[in-house]
């Protein structure tokens, strides 16, 4: 059974950034519950009044990520292969620090999550953006041809993959994922793989991991328990580096060790009580989903992409704005969006919609939507 918390005063960025009075859709985490064994395991933890130096719990969190992999994702990772990391976006610092130098080049498709490109342009490497192209079905697909053509001008040396897509909600197939590690492979370009989204995918979409591409070593893959457990706070994130000299290299510039704490995630919620929970939340999410899809698409001009992973819409609003939208529905309607320029230069008209909530905010939330877009257009 999953439980919905209410978050208000509690010191969630999500509620309480703009105020307790609006309603908020905007943060990637979630108004679920966690599941009750990480409660116990980090109450337990937390009452020994003491906190000095511990033996971290290397071994089973690392047994937890394989068995995890092996039963979501019917992959073979080798406990070797795993680095811990406080989060993705520590991950992908470590990795540009690592396969890149000061004033190289790294490619991102747009629109993005907005913190990849803070990442790298705080590591002093160079941005290059390339959109995503939406294909005549509606899908947002990577173009290999202009990538090519990209890499061959440029020479960059890594890209930084989101798969799921953030924002889009797109789930790459396996015969992309292969084409993109092809042109990487023949440029020499490393590719930094966030998979942080892998297991919320709806439907008849199957998330393939890079780590499903035979021989792909130029893959580094991050990924974290945040997304489907609303952990992101115990900063519980790890690395899948199959490469051998790969992995020395991020070990060599590793600064930090975990605290029995940030381990508690893997080893609590990677497990079958985990998998129940997960089967639980999707089926929520796939409702919410089905009912953000309907009652969008009673509105004029306006359009969705097609979600198949994520808990994130992506939406086209096909009107002009005198303001941000996000202004326009914090004070028109009390609503708390993500705004599509954050996550591109020319996607100032499109929001993103986080609906892992209850059903009953998710209707609270798409009336005031349709209320303020229905007095717009």
């Amino acid at each position: 059974m999953i439980r919905f918390v209410d978050r208000r005063n509690s010191g969630a960025i999500k509620w309480q950034q703009y105020g307790d009075d609006s309603l908020p859709f905007w943060i990637a985490d979630t108004e679920f519950a966690t599941l009750n064994t990480l409660s116990q395991a980090l109450v337990k933890y937390f009452k020994q009044g003491h906190y000095g130096y511990q033996i971290t719990m290397k071994n089973n969190y690392k047994e937890n990520i394989s068995w995890w992999y092996k039963q979501r994702h019917s992959l073979n990772i080798p406990e070797n292969w795993i680095i811990y990391v406080p989060t993705v976006m520590c991950a992908l610092k470590l990795a540009l620090e690592s396969f890149t130098s000061i004033g190289e080049s790294v490619v991102y498709h747009v629109p993005c999550y907005p913190n990849i490109p803070k990442v790298i342009s705080a590591a002093n490497r160079r941005c290059l953006e390339i959109d995503l192209k939406k294909n005549l079905d509606g899908k947002y697909v990577m173009d290999i041809e202009v990538m090519k053509v990209l890499f061959e001008k440029e020479r960059p040396k890594m890209y930084v993959f989101c798969n799921p897509h953030n924002p889009t909600g797109r789930v790459f197939d396996k015969q992309e994922i292969l084409d993109l590690f092809n042109l990487c492979n023949s440029y020499g370009v490393k590719i930094f793989s966030d998979e942080i989204h892998s297991d919320i995918v709806f439907g008849d979409n199957k998330h393939f991991s890079a780590l499903t591409i035979e021989g792909a070593d130029s893959f580094v893959v991050a990924n974290s328990p945040n997304k489907p457990f609303n952990v992101a706070n115990l900063q519980s994130s790890y690395l899948i580096v199959p490469d051998p000299i790969q992995r020395k290299k991020l070990q060599a510039s590793l600064c930090y060790e975990p605290a029995n704490y940030n381990l508690l995630p893997l080893v609590t919620l990677y497990t079958a009580q985990g998998i129940d929970y997960l089967n639980k939340e999707l089926e929520i999410l796939s409702q919410n989903l089905l009912y953000l899809t309907s009652e969008i698409a009673t509105l004029p001009s306006i359009e969705m992409t097609r979600t198949e992973g994520t808990f994130l819409c992506w939406i086209e609003i096909k009107s002009n704005f005198k303001i941000s939208l996000f202004d326009f529905f914090k004070d028109k309607g009390k609503l708390l969006i993500s705004e599509g320029r954050t996550f591109s230069h020319n996607t100032s008209n499109f929001i993103r919609f986080n609906f892992a909530c209850s059903p009953i905010m998710l209707c609270d939330g798409i009336n005031r939507l349709k209320k303020c877009l229905e007095e717009q257009l």
